[in-house]
């Protein structure tokens, strides 16, 4: 059932009637949360898609933390470094900017950064947390829309 209403809301949502695709998100993540789990790649797709209908419709900032929600989820499953989930940062990304825009906030995530470090002698790689990979993406951003 959950399936079903996760493929309705993709037809409405194609068909730009957003509140009905909102109705079949939300319905389909209570389900999706009960059977599958909430930690499930699967239910972390729905919340993505209800963010991007919550975006079209303004809601910015709940896009947003449904957004990183969505990601925190896939990272945790292993699946922080997949084409599905860069997809899911670079749309983020957009969603923060419109909101940086609106109100004057730099909190933006990007993609996977590894920094080098020595420690005692040996040239170690540090993977930061989500919260540490701030700024980047508005500097770059920056850059290429000006």
């Amino acid at each position: 059932m959950g399936t079903a209403l996760h493929s309705l809301g993709i037809c409405y949502h194609l068909q730009r009637k957003f509140a009905e695709a909102q109705t079949c998100y939300e319905r389909a993540l209570k389900i999706e949360g009960r059977v599958m789990g909430v930690g499930h790649p699967e239910y972390a797709s729905t919340l993505y898609l209800l963010a991007k209908v919550l975006s079209l419709q303004g809601k910015r900032r709940d896009a947003e933390s449904l957004t990183e929600e969505s990601i925190r989820i896939l990272e945790e499953a292993g699946l922080g470094e997949s084409p599905t989930c860069i997809q899911r940062m670079t749309y983020l990304s957009t969603v923060s900017s419109y909101y940086e825009i609106a109100t004057g906030s730099y909190y933006l995530f990007f993609l996977e950064i590894y920094a080098f470090m020595n420690v005692n002698g040996h040239d170690v790689f540090v993977k930061p947390s989500l919260g540490v990979k701030i700024h980047l993406y508005t500097i770059i951003h920056s850059f290429v829309r000006w």
